[in-house]
């Protein structure tokens, strides 16, 4: 009968003594012609019940040959439904079970409570058309950035420095070393992801926090008496600085007070009054205003942190920055500044100098 055909099926496979004594033997037979894969699946508990130690892949195949080449059709069937369903418990098993690859980095948490982890130079975000020579580099950095939302590319953007706006449809990519706060005066470099210096800011210090008439401001240009606390310029300007010939400027900064708040007011490289940043009263947040105030931009964050995102009134974020460690410099802190296109950079770069400034010397609100 059916049972007999279905035993005698199992037995061409040449299984284990006592297998086919079983007294289901025939029932997983009878299963597997009635429904196929209960019957499969019926027959592969007993198949390994009986044997598991078993080289399972090469038994099957030797098996199936000898079944292709003997057995009847419902025989064949159930041999080939094997093979197949084992090389899919195979397949499952390599893909869900993890590597266990050595190399993977761990994520570690710094001084700051931030978790840093090592972000392949390959990874997407590294990927994106940067300017300033800030191209694929290595670099550490937290978690939040691969999670990081699509930056804004605003057309209303202020524009400080015309030269370092960032092209529609870009990224650019810099990381910026913190100011060391016990020196008077030090230098910052502004480098690509690969340590090449592509900027510099000069400050100095002690800063003074006197009331400043604004009106005055727009007059006086940046012939103040006192020496401005940033500076930002290009290499080609600081190495002609260094043959004894003047500076030009990108931008510079004068500290002061406004309205009884400590500011930072800002300048082109034509000595023209641009704007100012100071801190909105009664929040923690700055906000940077050009000097027609038509035009504004709202940083907030962790200052101390170097974790600011930077907005426009209709808060799209345009840039945005996040503590680092750099692979060309593991002994020193780093942050990471990212700005989308038709951002200027040089303008985030000035009011993060200066909120640094504020936040370490400036005194609380009057």
């Amino acid at each position: 009968s059916e049972s007999t055909g279905a035993a005698g099926a199992l037995e061409a496979l040449e299984l284990p003594a006592g297998l086919l004594n079983h007294t289901n033997a025939g029932h997983a037979a009878v299963a597997f012609l009635a429904s196929p894969w209960n019957g499969t699946v019926t027959g592969l508990k007993y198949l390994f019940d009986a044997s598991p130690s078993w080289s399972a892949p090469f038994a099957f195949v030797h098996r199936g040959k000898h079944l292709a080449e003997t057995m009847s059709a419902p025989a064949i069937g159930l041999g080939l439904t094997a093979v197949v369903v084992l090389a899919m418990l195979i397949i499952a098993f390599y893909v869900v079970w993890p590597s266990g690859d050595p190399k993977s980095p761990s994520p570690s948490r710094s001084s700051t409570g931030v978790f840093r982890e090592e972000i392949s130079p390959r990874q997407p975000f590294l990927q994106e058309e940067v300017t300033a020579e800030a191209s694929q580099g290595r670099v550490l950095v937290g978690p939040a950035m691969r999670r990081r939302q699509r930056l804004a590319s605003p057309q209303g953007c202020p524009r400080l420095c015309q030269g370092l706006v960032v092209p529609p449809g870009s990224d650019c990519v810099l990381a910026l070393r913190p100011a060391p706060r016990r020196d008077n005066s030090c230098a910052v470099d502004i480098s690509d992801l690969r340590g090449k210096p592509v900027l510099k800011a000069f400050v100095t210090r002690p800063h003074n926090w006197g009331q400043v008439d604004e009106n005055i401001l727009q007059t006086m240009g940046w012939n103040f008496s006192h020496v401005p606390a940033i500076r930002l310029c290009m290499l080609d300007a600081v190495k002609e600085e260094s043959k004894g010939k003047g500076p030009s400027p990108l931008a510079i900064c004068h500290c002061g007070g406004s309205d009884g708040r400590p500011a930072m007011f800002f300048y082109d490289s034509d000595g023209r009054f641009f704007g100012s940043l100071a801190k909105a009263r009664g929040q923690t947040r700055y906000v940077f205003t050009t000097v027609d105030r038509e035009r504004t931009l709202s940083l907030d964050g962790i200052f101390a942190d170097h974790a600011v995102c930077i907005s426009n009134p209709s808060q799209q974020r345009m840039a945005e920055t996040e503590p680092c460690r750099m692979a060309f410099d593991l002994q020193n802190e780093f942050y990471r500044l990212r700005c989308s296109g038709a951002v200027d950079v040089g303008l985030v770069i000035c009011c993060l100098l200066s909120i640094d400034e504020m936040e370490a010397f400036a005194p609380s609100e009057s």
